[in-house]
């Protein structure tokens, strides 16, 4: 807790009681986090980790190739996988590369995990052709 808490000493004074009433009264300690996420995360940030994350799933299935289905699992594993990686990269404090608020490099790479992942279970459970 004690990154996030150097984290609010950026804002004003107004905005650091807001926080810190908003968490007393509200919120119990693990779910603070998601709260600070999502109240202080620009449409900016969300926007451009949309496009980024659906460009990869896109140009993976089109590297991979595929139907609608396959269409459909990049474009979510690569959502999730970014999503994840971001997450993971904002609670170790990894900040490099960043662009903002969003940790691009480590959430490129849990993109990209996650759509290796998912080609890998999509193979394995399909049935084989001969």
């Amino acid at each position: 807790m004690e990154k996030w808490s150097s984290e609010v000493e950026s804002f004003n004074d107004k905005e650091k009681k807001e926080i810190k009433e908003t968490k007393e009264t509200i919120f119990p300690d693990f779910l603070y986090l998601p709260y600070f996420l999502l109240h202080y995360m620009t449409t900016g940030f969300w926007l451009f980790a949309f496009i980024l994350s659906t460009l990869y799933g896109a140009g993976f299935h089109l590297w991979q190739g595929g139907g609608a289905r396959q269409l459909l699992l990049y474009l979510l594993a690569a959502w999730v996988g970014f999503a994840a990686g971001h997450v993971a990269a904002d609670l170790i404090g990894f900040t490099w590369l960043s662009a903002g608020a969003l940790r691009v490099v480590p959430a490129s790479v849990g993109s990209v995990l996650a759509l290796f992942i998912s080609r890998w279970l999509a193979e394995r459970n399909s049935p084989t052709q001969n």
